[in-house]
């Protein structure tokens, strides 16, 4: 079993194709994509976590089904376009080895030194602000593709040894 990490898939959102400059020509070509991506990655023993906005406009979109089609054991956190009783997690915290990881979906309320988050699209991919780690999981700098724990360590060791000027210890 892996890990996996996953964040702004917004499936069925026909905008968001033309807010961040997907290359899609509609929300089905989109969604098709997505779940190959997803699929070709996560096998059906794996853990993913997706953190926030999973879905647009879940009066028109059968979560459920599209869930069915992902492979892998689903942690849906909550993020700002989420809606329905399947988004109950506002944010989760877990420890590996000496690291804390907090996963939530919007960087502002990211509130540990290593965080995964979502929500910021394109804006980067990882940064430090106020000494906290934050690491954008997000579809749209990760070639619409989940993240592996093993991408993520990679991550955190490149900061921790101060490869990029600077080091973030754990809690």
């Amino acid at each position: 079993m892996k890990y996996y990490f996953t964040a702004d898939l917004h499936f069925s959102h026909k905008n968001i194709i033309k807010y961040c400059n997907r290359p899609f020509k509609d929300e089905i070509e989109m969604n098709e994509k997505l779940i190959s991506n997803w699929n070709s990655v996560v096998s059906p023993e794996d853990t993913i976590f997706h953190i926030g906005d999973f879905a647009s406009s879940y009066k028109k979109v059968n979560v459920n089904k599209l869930i069915d089609r992902l492979n892998g054991h689903i942690i849906l956190i909550k993020g700002n376009h989420d809606r329905g009783s399947r988004f109950k997690i506002h944010d989760l915290t877990f420890k590996f080895g000496d690291m804390y990881l907090h996963l939530v979906h919007n960087p502002e309320d990211a509130h540990l030194d290593i965080n995964l988050v979502g929500h910021v699209h394109s804006l980067w991919k990882t940064k430090i602000t106020n000494g906290k780690l934050m690491i954008n999981v997000g579809v749209d700098v990760n070639n619409y593709t989940p993240v592996s724990f093993k991408q993520i360590i990679k991550i955190i060791n490149k900061y921790r040894s101060g490869k990029d000027g600077r080091i973030c210890k754990s809690k």
